[in-house]
Parts: C-alpha cells; sequence; structure tokens
C-alpha cells in the first residue's frame, strides 16, 4: 500500500529526491567520462604498442583493441553505465511512489466531497 501524502514530511521527500538525484548524476557523471575517454585510451595504448613493439599502425591498433587494460575500460564503461541505469530506476520510482500516495490522497478527498462520507480504508478502517 502507498503512504499517503498526509504522513510524508515535505522536507523528507524533497531530501530524498535530492540524494536519489545526487547519485544518479555522479554516476551518469562517471559514465559519461569512461564511454568518453575510451577512444584516448585506445591511442595511447596503439601508441605506446607501436613504439615498444615496433608494428605498424594497423597492428598496434588491433594489438591495443585487444588488450587487457583496454577490455577492462570497456567493462568499466559498462559497469558504470549499468549503475547510473539502476541509479536511475531507484529515482524514477522514488517519484512514482509519491505520485501515486499524492494521487490516492487526492481521490479519498474527492470521494469524502462527493458522497459526504469518509472513504473506505484497506483493514476495515475508515
Amino acid at each position: 500500500m502507498v503512504s499517503p501524502v498526509s504522513s510524508m514530511r515535505p522536507d523528507e521527500v524533497r531530501e530524498r529526491l535530492y540524494v536519489l538525484g545526487a547519485d544518479l548524476a555522479r554516476k551518469r557523471h562517471a559514465a559519461r567520462i569512461l564511454r568518453t575517454t575510451g577512444p584516448s585510451v585506445l591511442a595511447r595504448l596503439a601508441i605506446d604498442l607501436r613504439e615498444s613493439e615496433k608494428v605498424s599502425r594497423d597492428e598496434a591498433q588491433q594489438l591495443a583493441r585487444a588488450s587487457d587494460i583496454y577490455l577492462e575500460h570497456l567493462h568499466a564503461a559498462a559497469d558504470a553505465e549499468r549503475a547510473a541505469q539502476m541509479a536511475e530506476v531507484r529515482y524514477e520510482a522514488e517519484k512514482a511512489r509519491f505520485e501515486a500516495a499524492r494521487t490516492a490522497e487526492v481521490t479519498e478527498r474527492s470521494y469524502m466531497q462527493t458522497f459526504g462520507v469518509t472513504a473506505p480504508r484497506k483493514g476495515g478502517q475508515s
């Protein structure tokens, strides 16, 4: 059951959404950094391999793409993106929970105004 809005303190709702929103922003930022630095990591690896292995540019690129360092970077970027997506789910779920409580309370208020009675509550309370 959704908590009624009247039992939610506005400052607590705001703080909860702020905390979840800030977490989402941090995780999106981390994912963006990892995603956008991928080409630079690849280029740096290719340059280092070309110099140390004395291979052609194409061979250095292939070796760089297969390197553990680059693959770890790709995995870290994917993990960061997933963490950002999960943070967004938590943020949106909290917003939806508040909206559901507000809708339920408005419905109850409307019921009371229309019929001049208290809306029945779950568990037999009125």
